[in-house]
């Protein structure tokens, strides 16, 4: 278990870099081993990272990650079960891996195939990659939504993470939804896309977003039960 926190901002404004550090240690439980946190060069997209180190232990699997050329950069919580064999893939496709983590897998996978990717994936993951040239994020979760993904969006803002309580600590004006809490009373939880807050949603599971540098979210379903 990892945590992930992020804000893109497509109003003008910078990313508040102390309020983002603070918001990603509230998830300290999810990952004790370790923090790392990216901004991006004109200040307007920040990710956190909280690490539950599991598959490379090494400071080699740090996150976030970013590729080499500086133009991608992920954070994820998960793991890829199948990440060996994929890793066999891009090696065979000239593709070169400088660690042992899962993490890098994904990254560069994303890379070659963009969102075509995720039907290779086998397991549990909520991820977000930053373009830097783009100016853009892609963001996924798992087919059964194992792992959380709550994003809010909002006047040129975007933040999404692994608890909505991160995204509580970086937007204290968030309002209690009286929908969701009558879910919550009548059937025990509160379904996608519903959370507790009026402002704040989750992402459906077996789906992505994609987020334009002009602040338009696009969502999609990629996995169906049926499939």
């Amino acid at each position: 278990m990892c945590g992930i926190f992020g804000v893109i901002n497509t109003n003008g404004k910078p990313v508040d870099r102390e309020k983002l550090i603070t918001a990603r240690d509230t998830m300290y439980h999810r990952g004790p081993d370790d923090a790392g946190a990216y901004f991006s060069a004109k200040g307007n997209a920040g990710l956190g990272h909280r690490r539950l180190s599991i598959i490379d232990l090494s400071p080699s699997g740090h996150q976030p990650m970013t590729t080499k050329d500086g133009r991608y950069t992920i954070v994820f919580n998960g793991e890829i079960y199948n990440y060996k064999e994929l890793s066999k893939e891009l090696l065979a496709a000239n593709c070169q891996l400088s660690t042992a983590s899962d993490t890098e897998v994904l990254l560069k996978l994303y890379v070659l195939e963009g969102e075509k990717c995720l039907s290779k994936l086998r397991g549990m993951f909520a991820f977000a990659i930053w373009d830097e040239v783009e100016q853009t994020l892609f963001a996924a979760r798992d087919r059964f939504g194992i792992k959380p993904f709550y994003y809010h969006s909002q006047n040129g803002e975007f933040i999404f993470s692994s608890e909505l309580k991160a995204i509580k600590n970086y937007k204290p004006s968030l309002t209690t939804s009286s929908i969701s809490l009558d879910l919550f009373l009548r059937t025990g939880s509160i379904p996608s896309p519903f959370t507790l807050y009026n402002e704040t949603f989750s992402l459906y599971p077996g789906s992505y977003l994609h987020l334009g540098r002009d602040g338009c979210l696009e969502k999609k379903q990629w996995w169906k039960f049926s499939d």
